[in-house]
């Protein structure tokens, strides 16, 4: 009816909506052609007229609707061999998953919100098997920074950067570390560079300190000499990998979990071995960094669709959502 409000039907690509919507499993088949259809609440398909208007503010339903998430990986992490639904124990802190032959000393999975021993202790703590060896990479790093060698600090400053070089080795054969340890392939996650302003990996970052990239000019703090300004940018870019992980995935999902594993390991090798050689300066500058992360995180916490590239094997899941009533009306699969 002409009187009847307009109602802007939004077609959005989904990963993370309801299951049946991705996978390659589609429950509700649809062709090609529904593309060409606007569909209604209550009423047959209509036919569309044109191209269909600009979504106004898509964010807004976005954050409406919940998305389940999937926290873990469906690989024991003991053994490494898939998990199925009759044997399958999930910590409920981090993303990971055990097969009941493989639970630990101490864990006791049939209690309900269990968090298991390697994300209660394992996480925060280093046993003297995950050690670094402090020193182990001063010679390379000296060379590699000698232009600032008649600096009083000098020392001290390679001693800090060699040992971050060994941590950020020690954290990429820690767990989940081969998720932060190479550059994220933007040609697979499309959206990435509309969420993260500064793409960090270890890889990058221990590139880094053996070229001697790091350049005192990035940051203007007068209060700091050039070798802090350099041990500063070394541990901001390594929090900064977590962040990124933070700002880019949703709460609570496998991947943000891993990164939660991997910063409190980094805190943990942190603590034991790089905070207490800090000069005041260096550390009331990479708190201050710190604290802009949790307002970022703050500022960006909001539930959102994930958009990936389309292959020839990839089928792209669409959800027809109402905005008025803020119901999925749709759900299809197509390689449109």
């Amino acid at each position: 009816p002409s009187n009847e409000p307009r109602r802007t039907v939004l077609r959005v690509p989904v990963r993370e909506l309801p299951r049946e919507c991705h996978l390659n499993q589609d429950y509700d088949p649809s062709t090609p052609a529904d593309f060409a259809k606007v569909f209604c609440p209550g009423r047959a398909p209509v036919e569309r007229a044109g191209p269909p208007p600009a979504p106004d503010g898509p964010e807004k339903f976005q954050k409406l609707i919940p998305l389940p998430v999937d926290g873990h990986f469906h690989k024991c992490c003991v053994c490494d061999d898939d998990l199925t639904a009759d044997d399958c124990h999930y910590c409920s802190v981090s993303c990971r998953g055990f097969h009941a032959r493989c639970l630990e000393g101490g864990d006791d999975a049939t209690v309900e919100g269990w968090e298991c021993t390697r994300s209660r202790v394992g996480d925060r703590t280093v046993s003297d098997e995950e050690d670094i060896a402090t020193g182990a990479n001063d010679d390379a790093v000296r060379e590699s920074f000698g232009r600032y060698a008649d600096l009083p600090a000098f020392a001290s400053a390679v001693s800090v950067l060699g040992d971050v070089k060994s941590i950020l080795d020690r954290l990429v054969r820690y767990e989940y570390g081969w998720v932060f340890a190479h550059p994220v392939d933007v040609s697979v996650i499309t959206d990435y560079g509309a969420l993260v302003s500064r793409p960090m990996d270890y890889a990058t970052v221990a590139g880094m300190i053996d070229r001697g990239a790091y350049d005192p000019a990035r940051y203007n703090f007068s209060s700091l000499d050039d070798l802090e300004k350099i041990v500063l940018q070394a541990l901001v870019d390594v929090e900064q990998v977590f962040q990124n992980c933070f700002v880019y995935n949703t709460r609570g999902c496998q991947f943000y979990r891993a990164g939660e594993v991997q910063e409190r390991k980094w805190t943990a090798y942190y603590d034991r071995h790089i905070g207490d050689r800090l000069t005041e300066g260096v550390r009331s500058a990479l708190a201050h960094f710190r604290g802009a992360c949790r307002a970022e995180r703050a500022e960006k916490a909001q539930i959102r669709v994930v958009r990936v590239s389309k292959t020839s094997n990839t089928a792209v899941g669409v959800t027809v959502v109402d905005p008025t009533t803020m119901s999925l009306v749709k759900q299809y699969l197509s390689k449109a």
